[in-house]
């Protein structure tokens, strides 16, 4: 039995892999968004929320900067 954080590494390669089987972009660049744009990103995302952007887990700049910089190439 492996831990928690192995079983979601794990769950999110598969994830990935499936993706990339379908042809999905997986990146900001595999979109064709290059990095420069990645502040031009994130403001549009929080321009409707404010500080916060709701849902299941409410994320702050900081969050959602995070979240695309891991994506961006």
């Amino acid at each position: 039995m492996t831990d928690a954080k192995s079983a979601a590494n794990e769950g999110l390669r598969r994830f990935r892999k499936w993706l990339e089987s379908l042809g999905m972009p997986l990146t900001l660049k595999d979109l064709g968004v290059p990095k420069e744009d990645l502040p031009d990103v994130i403001n549009r995302c929080m321009e409707d929320h404010g500080d916060i952007v709701p849902g299941y887990m409410p994320l702050d700049r900081n969050a959602v900067s995070a979240i695309f910089s891991s994506v961006v190439e």
